[in-house]
């Protein structure tokens, strides 16, 4: 990498002094910024982590149901003939 030179070096020194400056002046708000941050991103993760799992498990159960129509449909007429038989 480069040294900077020039104005460039004059521009990186002043952004730094701005930084700190207002580090300093922040100071009692970091931790509490922070907090807030942090609470929103794990909160975040956490509904990206749900909204994942639930559609996985969405997908699972329509190939459980596409891979067994035949079964379905004769538990439909077992039950079906077993509640028409009740009433005779």
């Amino acid at each position: 990498m480069e040294v900077l030179s020039g104005p460039w070096a004059d521009l990186a020194l002043l952004l730094r002094q701005t930084v700190t400056q207002t580090d300093r002046e922040t100071d009692s708000f970091l931790p509490l910024w922070l907090f807030g941050l942090l609470l929103f991103l794990s909160v975040s993760l956490l509904l990206l982590q749900l909204i994942i799992y639930l559609s996985w498990k969405l997908r699972q159960v329509e190939a459980e149901l596409s891979e067994f129509p035949r079964d379905s449909s004769a538990i439909y007429r077992k039950s079906r003939s077993v509640g028409s038989h009740s009433h005779t």
